[in-house]
């Protein structure tokens, strides 16, 4: 791509690189750390003719969240009593609520 000056290099991303929740930070940080690298090549590729995309999809249904789920169930997770969880005694992870994020802009 260099000798050429030009190509396109693609990241994959998750939304979760914006948001974090309990439980779940281990995973938005490593979404983020892509992100940060994604952003710093495209400054250090950008004279080159190089483009970085970055892809960050959101929920997509393939049923691995029913088996994370369960894997999830199976450890003692702290509990959580908060107003979103109407006072149960849900694991941390169950216990927040739905986050919106805005439709991703071009950059």
């Amino acid at each position: 791509m260099r000798a050429q000056r030009s190509g396109r290099i693609i990241i994959t991303a998750s939304v979760v690189s914006h948001v974090s929740m309990a439980g779940l930070g281990w995973y938005a940080s490593t979404k983020h750390a892509i992100r940060a690298v994604a952003d710093a090549l495209r400054q250090e590729t950008r004279d080159l003719g190089i483009d970085v995309v970055l892809i960050e999809p959101g929920a997509v249904r393939t049923g691995f969240d029913q088996m994370a789920f369960q894997n999830l169930d199976a450890v003692d997770h702290p509990r959580i009593t908060n107003a979103s969880s109407a006072g149960s005694n849900e694991p941390c992870w169950r216990a927040t609520p739905p986050v919106r994020v805005r439709k991703a802009q071009p950059t």
